[in-house]
């Protein structure tokens, strides 16, 4: 009863993201946005370590991808190796700063939209590096480590709460 909980629980977290995500935030700023799904991937990697950001990184790309129906895999794979990179730092910070989740968000959101606009170019999509870097990368580097932040206290306590629940077996 407890997996099924978990399950729900985090499908909860992952489809509310994507709908706020693809509502709301694509209206609030032209050009660079705040990637919500981005920010759960990169608190997920740090509430829980390596395997928690990947698996959240990999469920979260998928849904973007089957909800844009672009490039489907590519945000999967880049959200993916995010939420890598951000259970690998998390083990060697102090999760508790204010500042971590900030740089962990801005870290992820760097390498999750230069990996995007690398690889695309493999698919035969050409996006301009330097203007992509200038209007899109650096500005959501700013929105997404800020964004993480506020992501973040709820991501940990929601983790400490599965954690609990399959420690109890509630």
């Amino acid at each position: 009863m407890a997996d099924i909980r978990k399950i729900l629980i985090v499908a909860a977290v992952l489809v509310s993201a994507v709908v706020v995500q693809s509502t709301l935030f694509t209206k609030l700023v032209k050009g660079a946005h705040p990637d919500l799904m981005l920010a759960v991937t990169a608190s997920a990697g740090l509430a829980g370590g390596l395997w928690t950001g990947c698996a959240i990184g990999l469920a979260g790309g998928l849904l973007l991808d089957l909800l844009t129906g672009r490039l489907v895999g590519l945000t999967m794979a880049t959200m993916a190796i995010a939420g890598l990179v951000s259970g690998r730092l998390a083990g060697r910070l102090y999760k508790e700063n204010p500042f971590v989740p900030v740089v962990i968000g801005a870290a992820a959101s760097a390498i999750n939209q230069l990996l995007y606009v690398v690889t695309a170019r493999a698919f035969g999509v050409v996006i301009p590096i330097v203007d992509s870097l200038i209007n899109i990368v650096l500005p959501s580097v700013w929105y997404n480590g800020l964004l993480t932040a506020l992501v973040f206290p709820l991501i940990y306590r929601l983790y400490n709460h599965i954690v609990y629940m399959e420690s109890t077996k509630l």
